[in-house]
């Protein structure tokens, strides 16, 4: 029964592709545009970069064979493979899809694996994580996931935000999704407009960051991901809260998410409600109806 109920809120509701754009329909602040380059793709010193801002404009995943694995969401991934040496050239970026079936064969793991509750201690030292359930996390609960080192990651995490003046609450999504990356895996795409676990929207790690003492005034272009998705040309330049904004874009890129609004009505226009539910509701639908089929 649930599961008609939800496959027809689905038909009228939800969309067949893969969104065109984010449902940010009102962020409380004015965002920053990222540098206006156009990355050449050929991961050289004459590179212009610009990868991250194609990923958010232009990247379509449409456009890739689906299922998705990570390697279909735009180009810097692929520069970053490139220049580590993890392929041998720029024709040959994407690494096999293997690497991306957590419920098959993942390369990282020696079996399939599934979250459990002791990957979310629910605790970053400084940090007051907002738990909706006594167990964090718990949507995480019976999926796989690509890695297996979110316990390390909690130290880790914890030392890179205090270092950063971060301090004060976390949504407890933003919390689990910088934890770990289900969306890594095959399995997180049951359809194209359709995931396991629904990740916060770019804005939701931006307006944290944004609230960092040290990040705000000193940015993050020295970050492993940002300094190593984009060439030194490209982030010759940039402005503090470009670099924030990279950041966010790098590990938070899929379209179909839930915006700073759903978090925080602080950040939903009063004459926009309407479209921001639209933009909730498919998420919410395209979850539910993953979890019942």
């Amino acid at each position: 029964m649930i599961r008609a109920v939800l496959l027809t809120l689905l038909a009228s509701t939800a969309c067949a592709e893969y969104p065109s754009t984010f449902p940010i329909t009102y962020e409380g602040y004015t965002s920053v545009e990222l540098k206006d380059t156009t990355p050449s793709f050929t991961f050289d010193e004459n590179d212009p970069g610009g990868y991250i801002r194609y990923g958010f404009e232009y990247a379509d995943l449409n456009d890739c064979p689906f299922p998705w694995g990570y390697h279909c969401y735009a180009g810097w991934d692929n520069y970053f493979f490139v220049q580590w040496g993890v392929t041998a050239s720029p024709s040959d970026t994407a690494l096999p899809r293997s690497q991306w079936n957590c419920s098959g064969t993942p390369a990282l793991t020696a079996e399939p694996q599934k979250y459990t509750k002791e990957d979310f201690t629910g605790s970053l030292t400084g940090l007051d994580i907002e738990c909706k359930k006594t167990q964090c996390c718990s949507a995480f609960m019976g999926h796989y996931k690509y890695l297996t080192d979110q316990l390390s990651r909690h130290d880790t995490l914890a030392s890179q935000l205090s270092a950063g003046g971060c301090s004060g609450s976390m949504h407890e999504d933003l919390y689990c999704f910088l934890i770990d990356t289900p969306d890594a895996c095959m399995d997180y795409y049951p359809s194209k407009d359709t995931r396991t676990i629904v990740k916060p929207c770019p804005d939701v790690p931006y307006v944290f960051y944004m609230s960092c003492t040290l990040y705000k005034a000193a940015g993050l272009a020295d970050d492993y991901e940002v300094s190593n998705f984009e060439p030194a040309s490209y982030l010759d330049g940039v402005t503090v809260e470009q670099t924030l904004k990279m950041k966010a874009l790098i590990n938070f890129h899929d379209r179909l998410c839930y915006p700073m609004g759903y978090y925080d009505s602080e950040f939903v226009a009063e004459d926009d409600s309407a479209g921001f539910s639209t933009a909730v509701g498919y998420a919410f639908i395209g979850t539910l109806l993953a979890t019942v089929m």
